[in-house]
């Protein structure tokens, strides 16, 4: 139970000092004071359900905000360790110097429970995938896809920037912070005017730093979201940060043609990466090796869709668009190109008059 006196005030910068004060990160202080853990079952609503977690909405009785707390259970796929691994990750980004660019959410505290762990964040109002896939939910005019994609570029990159790497960026780890929406009217290729909702606000969050490390040298999980995991994630090859670049490419492509790039048919690993070699072009020699050694009968709907499918170089009409998600959505992670660069592509481009 929380305490009655407990202070108005937040409590996460205590835990901030004592994780920071920690140079492993791996013997964290708890303060007694908790401040969620009597509202989880009292008011909490549930928002989302992951991989190793579930998210729930809940108040917080001090503020009165609403906020997001993601109970994480510790299972032999997901231990203490990396509980922990991931709460230094949010304590770095917490502490990070204020910036325009800087798209992820914003850590509020953290507290133990049984079995488990909570971490508090703020709260926003709804995913990119409910965006994509719910039509009674506004839609995205071409420049908010501009928007949205310039957004995830930089924030990522800023993340880059700082020696972090996402790990599981898909569209339900990007959040808006409001989905307002408002009226537009549209001339159609029919001669005829037409009204439809789309998004008032098209400000970002990036969520979910479960799978997230250091640069470089991060490990990821068995990601559940293969449809945006790069080649050498389902290979079983050393990743990099550019499996970042990668994901950030199915989404950009998605978000035009409101169809995943690379569509799940319930099958494994194979099927997927066959898909990709359809799409995007021929592996590296490494690759094709690797990919031998997962060879199984794709399944007759894979056959079909791979007999009517298109390249990617041939699915965007936007040449710019094109051009930057060909570039990072290259099968070699080497060639991926660097994101201050890719910025500066014309279709995020912001012209100055």
């Amino acid at each position: 139970m929380a305490r009655d006196n407990a202070p108005t005030t937040t409590l996460h910068h205590y835990r901030f000092k004592s994780a920071i004060a920690t140079p492993t990160g791996h013997h964290l202080t708890i303060d007694p004071t908790v401040r969620y853990p009597d509202d989880i079952g009292a008011d909490a609503v549930l928002l989302g359900t992951g991989q190793y977690s579930q998210v729930m909405s809940s108040r917080d009785k001090y503020t009165g905000d609403q906020v997001a707390i993601k109970i994480i259970l510790t299972t032999p796929k997901r231990t203490k360790i990396d509980f922990q691994r991931e709460l230094k990750i949010l304590t770095k980004l917490a502490t990070l110097p204020s910036s325009p660019i800087a798209r992820f959410c914003k850590f509020l505290d953290w507290f133990p429970i049984n079995d488990g762990y909570c971490i508090a964040f703020e709260q926003y109002e709804g995913t990119l995938e409910s965006v994509l896939v719910d039509e009674t939910m506004p839609s995205l005019a071409t420049h908010q896809v501009k928007e949205i994609s310039r957004q995830l570029i930089q924030g990522v990159k800023y993340l880059h920037e700082h020696g972090i790497a996402h790990g599981d960026l898909n569209p339900t780890n990007v959040m808006f912070v409001s989905l307002a929406k408002t009226r537009q009217t549209y001339y159609g290729l029919d001669d005829e005017f037409h009204h439809r909702n789309i998004l008032k606000k098209t400000e970002i969050r990036i969520i979910d730093f479960g799978s997230a490390g250091p640069k470089g040298t991060f490990r990821v999980h068995d990601v559940e979201e293969r449809g945006y995991s790069a080649p050498e994630i389902l290979l079983y090859l050393m990743p990099t940060e550019t499996i970042d670049h990668f994901a950030i490419g199915c989404i950009i492509c998605e978000m035009l043609t409101y169809k995943p790039l690379f569509p799940s048919f319930g099958g494994g690993r194979f099927e997927t990466l066959t898909i990709m070699v359809r799409i995007l072009g021929p592996f590296t020699d490494l690759m094709r090796t690797r990919m031998d050694d997962l060879a199984r009968p794709l399944n007759p709907d894979v056959v079909r869709f791979l007999r009517n499918t298109k390249r990617l170089d041939k699915r965007i009409e936007d040449p710019d668009a094109r051009r930057l998600i060909v570039k990072l959505t290259k099968p070699d992670k080497e060639k991926r190109g660097d994101l201050g660069v890719l910025e500066k592509n014309n279709f995020i481009r912001i012209f100055e008059l």
